[in-house]
């Protein structure tokens, strides 16, 4: 069984791919790195899990209670353009698009999550125009409501 991170990190990559102009590769991966003649592209990442509340059960071994934790997802949006800001339009209509599609009260595929906070940044980070690849990314933290482990 995957683990409710795993799962809400595949969630995320199919309702990226699911997109219209989402790029053919759309990966999990433990970090947002691409090698060139890789873009375009969308990498989700997984950050930090924590225990955002405790929900107290019974207190016995069969009844732990439940738990709220949260999960912090990195989404970055590499476009192979060469340097040039001829589809920047259609670039930033995408990044908000993902945006909306993923800041949502729950999320398919992923039916413990009750909640998202959206972390956004600048809609294009230009250190990687050199490179000949534009880059956007943002941050998203879904809540979502566990069994505590140890409960059947």
């Amino acid at each position: 069984m995957a683990s409710n991170f795993t799962t809400i990190a595949a969630a995320v990559r199919t309702v990226v791919a699911g997109l219209s102009g989402a790029p053919d590769t759309v990966l999990v991966k433990d970090d947002d790195s691409i090698h060139p003649g890789e873009a375009p592209a969308v990498i989700v990442t997984m950050g930090d899990e924590e225990e955002s509340l405790a929900v107290s059960g019974a207190g016995t071994d069969t009844d732990q209670g439940d738990r709220l934790m949260a999960y912090q997802i990195g989404v970055t949006i590499y476009k192979g353009n060469l340097g040039t800001n001829e589809a920047l339009g259609t670039n930033q209509d995408f990044v908000l698009a993902c945006q909306q599609a993923l800041n949502r009260k729950s999320l398919a595929g992923a039916p413990s999550v009750y909640g998202t906070k959206l972390v956004r940044r600048d809609a294009w980070e230009r250190q990687a125009l050199k490179d000949g690849v534009e880059v956007s990314r943002f941050g998203l933290i879904f809540y979502s409501a566990e069994t505590r482990l140890g409960n059947p």
